[in-house]
């Protein structure tokens, strides 16, 4: 696992490797009643491709308007909402 730079991350914050497979991360912790747009996902997928990212993830704490989660499943972005966020958190705590 590495962190990008923080100016200049080409819309990915951390890059990891499992199973062969490179992952990129974009993660986006914003107030609750903001909504995460279409220019978060571009960014993303552009960050997958100068990375070559197999998979690339956008994680926030808030939601995704419509047009991103349709601009998402067209370009292969996955999207990790608050709820799959904490639900992560919380299986996370439980296997410690």
């Amino acid at each position: 696992i590495c962190l990008t730079d923080v100016s200049g991350d080409h819309g990915i914050d951390i890059l990891a490797e499992k199973d062969d497979l490179k992952w990129g991360f974009q993660c986006k912790r914003w107030r609750q009643e903001t909504h995460i747009g279409n220019d978060v996902i571009q960014k993303t997928f552009a960050g997958k491709a100068f990375y070559h990212c197999d998979i690339a993830v956008v994680i926030t704490t808030t939601t995704f308007t419509r047009k991103a989660e349709e601009y998402a499943r067209e370009t292969g972005i996955i999207l990790w909402g608050r709820d799959k966020f904490y639900d992560l958190i919380k299986k996370a705590n439980y296997n410690v």
